[in-house]
């Protein structure tokens, strides 16, 4: 077996990296051992078939490990050429060429072992919700709805209003809204939006023209849970009413708004923008499925935090993320202090990859930040 690099020689990362992948050829040394075993004893040849598979799952792992340990295991040859006068230059250009091989090849190991969230390629749920600040929070939502419906545009995807409540004593506040984003790897993109989003402005309301500060909650869910995850019908109270709002004829008339309450957690879910009571039932399973599936997620992951004795940067829905200031014509991310000048163009979705991308960039770091601790 191969020896551990010396560590002066190579970055923590590269250590890490080695010490992640050396599992993975282990067994699948293991594995090709089993099968050799059962083919000279020429016993069990039923299981070869299931251990050539596993074996095989492995070949990526394994791959960059014998890659990573050649290079490694290389330089350190070249090292030693360099303590030679006559081989010097000729040894550390070549250290360099490994080097940088070495740094590309850490980069792709990085992408295999950082974990994935199964629910990036998932359609997604936005719901806004206004905070504190009255009627303007309101009309700041309605912002912020109309940001998310723009961004969507940007990227090809289909935006869908699910539900929404508009606040009565403005033209076009929003009390409450559900939108659905159809589109590959929105959920993974637009879950960093969760959160508090605060703004600084003069309200259309306010005659006197004095500056107020609101505030709106953003909750993004990936839209499909996973097959296997199931709510029992038992633990679901199923109410029916009468629309409200425009909508025709139907409205206050035919029982066909639904409202799903989950009794063990209190969450609920409610449809009322479609004729008939069955689609609005199954519009509102689907949001209620993924509510409870979000939240069981939320408390998982803030478990394995808490076990890693770490709560910071937990993206938790509660957290103040942006503020909107608008005399100063400027948004600030406060999870990673990112600000930049166009509130306009914040607000048509052009801004917004910006921020996103900062977020996700945040997020990798952070992943291998403890991807490198070596236990």
């Amino acid at each position: 077996m191969w020896q551990i690099v010396r560590s002066y020689s190579f970055k923590p990362l590269t250590l890490s990296l080695l010490k992640k992948l050396e599992p993975y050829y282990k067994q699948q040394q293991l594995l090709n051992d089993q099968i050799m075993h059962i083919l000279t004893e020429g016993k069990e040849a039923s299981q070869i078939p299931r251990l050539q598979i596993e074996a095989a799952s492995l070949n990526d792992q394994v791959n960059f490990y014998t890659k990573l340990k050649d290079l490694t295991t290389s330089i350190e040859d070249l090292e030693i050429l360099a303590k030679d006068e006559t081989m010097k230059e000729d040894a550390q250009n070549e250290i360099n060429e490994k080097v940088s091989e070495l740094e590309d090849l850490e980069a792709v190991a990085i992408e295999i072992l950082i974990p994935k969230d199964p629910d990036d390629t998932s359609n997604t749920l936005i719901e806004l919700r206004p905070g504190v600040g009255g009627s303007e929070s309101c009309l700041f939502c309605d912002d912020l709805l109309n940001m998310y419906i723009c961004y969507a545009e940007h990227h090809g995807w289909d935006a869908h209003t699910i539900s929404i409540s508009r606040d009565a004593s403005t033209v076009r506040g929003v009390k409450e809204a559900t939108i659905k984003i159809e589109g590959h790897n929105s959920y993974g993109r637009l879950k960093y939006e969760s959160g508090v989003h605060k703004v600084i402005r003069i309200p259309e309301t306010e005659a006197s023209g004095r500056l107020h500060s609101s505030t709106a909650s953003v909750v993004v869910l990936p839209e499909e849970a996973p097959v296997d995850f199931k709510i029992d019908e038992k633990d679901v109270k199923i109410e029916t009413m009468r629309s409200r709002g425009a909508g025709g004829q139907h409205v206050n008339k035919t029982e066909s708004a639904i409202r799903l309450t989950h009794i063990p957690t209190g969450i609920t879910a409610q449809c009322q923008d479609e004729r008939y009571q069955h689609i609005n039932k199954e519009k509102a399973w689907k949001v209620l499925r993924s509510r409870v599936y979000a939240l069981e997620k939320q408390e998982r992951e803030q478990e394995v935090q808490a076990s890693r004795k770490s709560q910071k940067g937990t993206g938790d829905r509660s957290e103040k993320i942006r503020t909107y200031n608008w005399p100063q014509d400027r948004i600030t991310d406060h999870r990673f202090g990112l600000t930049m000048h166009g509130i306009d163009s914040m607000l048509n979705g052009a801004l917004l990859d910006t921020f996103i991308d900062k977020a996700i960039e945040v997020r990798k770091n952070s992943l291998i930040q403890e991807l490198i601790k070596i236990d």
